[in-house]
């Protein structure tokens, strides 16, 4: 995963021929950081794919359930986390290194 993630840092200017940004190191090194948090949760791996924009997104899917993760350069880290069809509990917000674990750990939850 980590290879996949700065594989993305050689990606030229209008990489996805629609104007798409390079994806800079600050924002794979954040990417990383939150997938190093995840490591030890029950989760699957998760899809990861570089942004238009410079970002990077992060993605679980488990059994109806969704977190979404999007590492923006120069702007703040956002989350969605939807629970299973049927659920309650949507929630979205800023990610920040206070509140990371207890997001992963709530889709955890969501998820078992």
């Amino acid at each position: 995963m980590e290879k996949a993630l700065y594989s993305f840092s050689q990606l030229p200017e209008n990489w996805d021929s629609y104007g798409g940004s390079p994806i800079s190191l600050i924002v794979i090194d954040e990417a990383k950081e939150i997938l190093k948090s995840a490591i030890y949760l029950d989760l699957p791996e998760p899809w990861v794919a570089p942004g238009g924009d410079g970002s990077v997104g992060i993605q679980w899917e488990v059994d109806g359930a969704d977190l979404y993760i999007d590492v923006v350069p120069r702007e703040d880290t956002t989350y969605v986390l939807t629970p299973k069809e049927g659920s309650i509990g949507q929630s979205d917000g800023v990610l920040t290194t206070h509140n990371l674990s207890k997001v992963l750990n709530r889709f955890v939850k969501l998820t078992a």
